[in-house]
C-alpha cells in the first residue's frame, strides 16, 4: 500500500491524490493524503508495463497501458496510432467516465430511506446471477434479504453500506465491514476489509460506477487502519472477475467442483 502522509495544512486541487482530515496525538488538525496516480516511463521492453501491474496490486490503484491508447487495435498489434485528440478523449474517459456531465455520481453511506433502492439492487443481482449460473441459482419473487438485514449493516459500526448517488437517485452500491481470518491456531491474525456485494444499476453499467465505489471501500477501510481489502466472486461471472483485477485485487483461493457422474 502507498504511505499515508499527514501534515499542517491543505493539499492544492489536481494533485492527485486522496486526503481527509484528522486529530493527532497532540490535538492538532492535520490533513492525511495517499498519492493516487503514479506515472512510469520507461524504453520498450524495460518492464513498465509489468512494474505498472504491480503497483497496481499493491496499492489498489487501477493501471492504465499507454499502448492501449496509443496505439488502434490491430492483429499485428502496434502499427497503426490513434491520432493525439483520440488518445486523450479516451484517457479522460477512463479516468472520469462523467466528464462533461452536469452531474456526477457521488457516493456516501446509506441510510434507512435508501432500503428500497438497495433492495430494487438486489434483485437485479439476484436476478443477474439466475441467468448466469441456473444450475446454482433459481429466480425468486420478492426480496430475498429482509430489510432488517440491510438496516443491521447500515446501523453496525463495523460495517457500511455505501452507495453510488446521481441527480438524486442511488445507481449502485457496496456493503462493506471488518472481518478477519477465524480465530484458529494455525491462521496468523489478520483483519480486512470485505466487501460481500456490489451491484451497479443496469442502465449505469460500464460508466465507472463501480470504479467510484470501490474506491469509496478502499477509503472506507483505510479510515479505520485496514490495509487490505477482499472479495469474491464466482468463476462464471467474466466481467467481474475483470473488473476486480484491473482494480488491484490478485486471487487467493479457488473452489473446485467435480460432478462425479460426467461422461458415466
Amino acid at each position: 500500500m502507498l504511505p499515508t502522509r499527514c501534515f499542517q495544512g491543505m493539499i492544492p486541487q489536481g494533485t492527485g491524490v486522496r486526503h481527509h482530515s484528522r486529530v493527532d496525538d497532540r490535538g492538532e488538525a492535520v490533513t492525511c493524503y495517499v498519492p493516487t496516480r503514479i506515472h512510469i516511463t520507461g524504453a520498450s521492453g524495460s518492464g513498465t508495463t509489468t512494474l505498472g501491474q504491480a503497483l497496481s496490486q499493491k496499492a489498489h490503484l487501477v493501471h492504465f497501458e499507454t499502448d492501449d491508447y496509443f496505439w488502434e487495435p490491430s492483429d499485428p498489434p502496434y502499427v497503426h496510432p490513434r491520432p493525439r485528440e483520440v488518445r486523450l478523449r479516451l484517457l479522460s474517459s477512463s479516468l472520469d467516465p462523467f466528464e462533461g456531465m452536469k452531474m456526477k455520481p457521488i457516493t456516501r453511506k446509506a441510510e434507512s430511506g435508501d432500503i428500497p433502492e438497495i433492495q430494487r439492487l438486489y434483485r437485479q443481482g439476484d436476478s443477474h446471477h439466475a441467468d448466469l449460473l441456473p444450475e446454482v441459482f433459481q429466480p425468486v419473487e420478492g426480496d430475498v434479504r429482509g430489510n432488517d438485514f440491510v438496516q443491521k449493516l447500515i446501523d453496525w459500526d463495523d460495517a457500511d453500506y455505501l452507495v453510488a448517488e446521481l441527480d438524486g437517485q442511488v445507481i449502485g452500491f457496496v456493503n462493506v465491514q471488518r472481518a478477519s481470518h477465524p480465530k484458529y491456531p494455525m491462521f496468523r491474525p489478520h483483519e480486512f476489509a470485505l466487501i460481500e456485494d456490489a451491484v451497479v444499476d443496469e442502465p449505469y453499467r460500464g460508466k465507472g460506477v463501480g470504479t467510484i465505489l470501490f474506491r469509496a471501500a478502499i477509503d472506507w477501510a483505510r479510515d479505520r487502519g485496514l490495509r487490505y481489502v477482499q472479495t469474491t466472486v464466482w468463476h462464471a461471472n467474466v466481467g467481474a472477475r475483470e473488473f476486480y483485477l484491473n482494480q488491484g485485487f490478485r486471487p487467493m483461493t479457488m473452489k473446485l467442483e467435480l460432478d462425479s457422474e460426467e461422461g458415466q
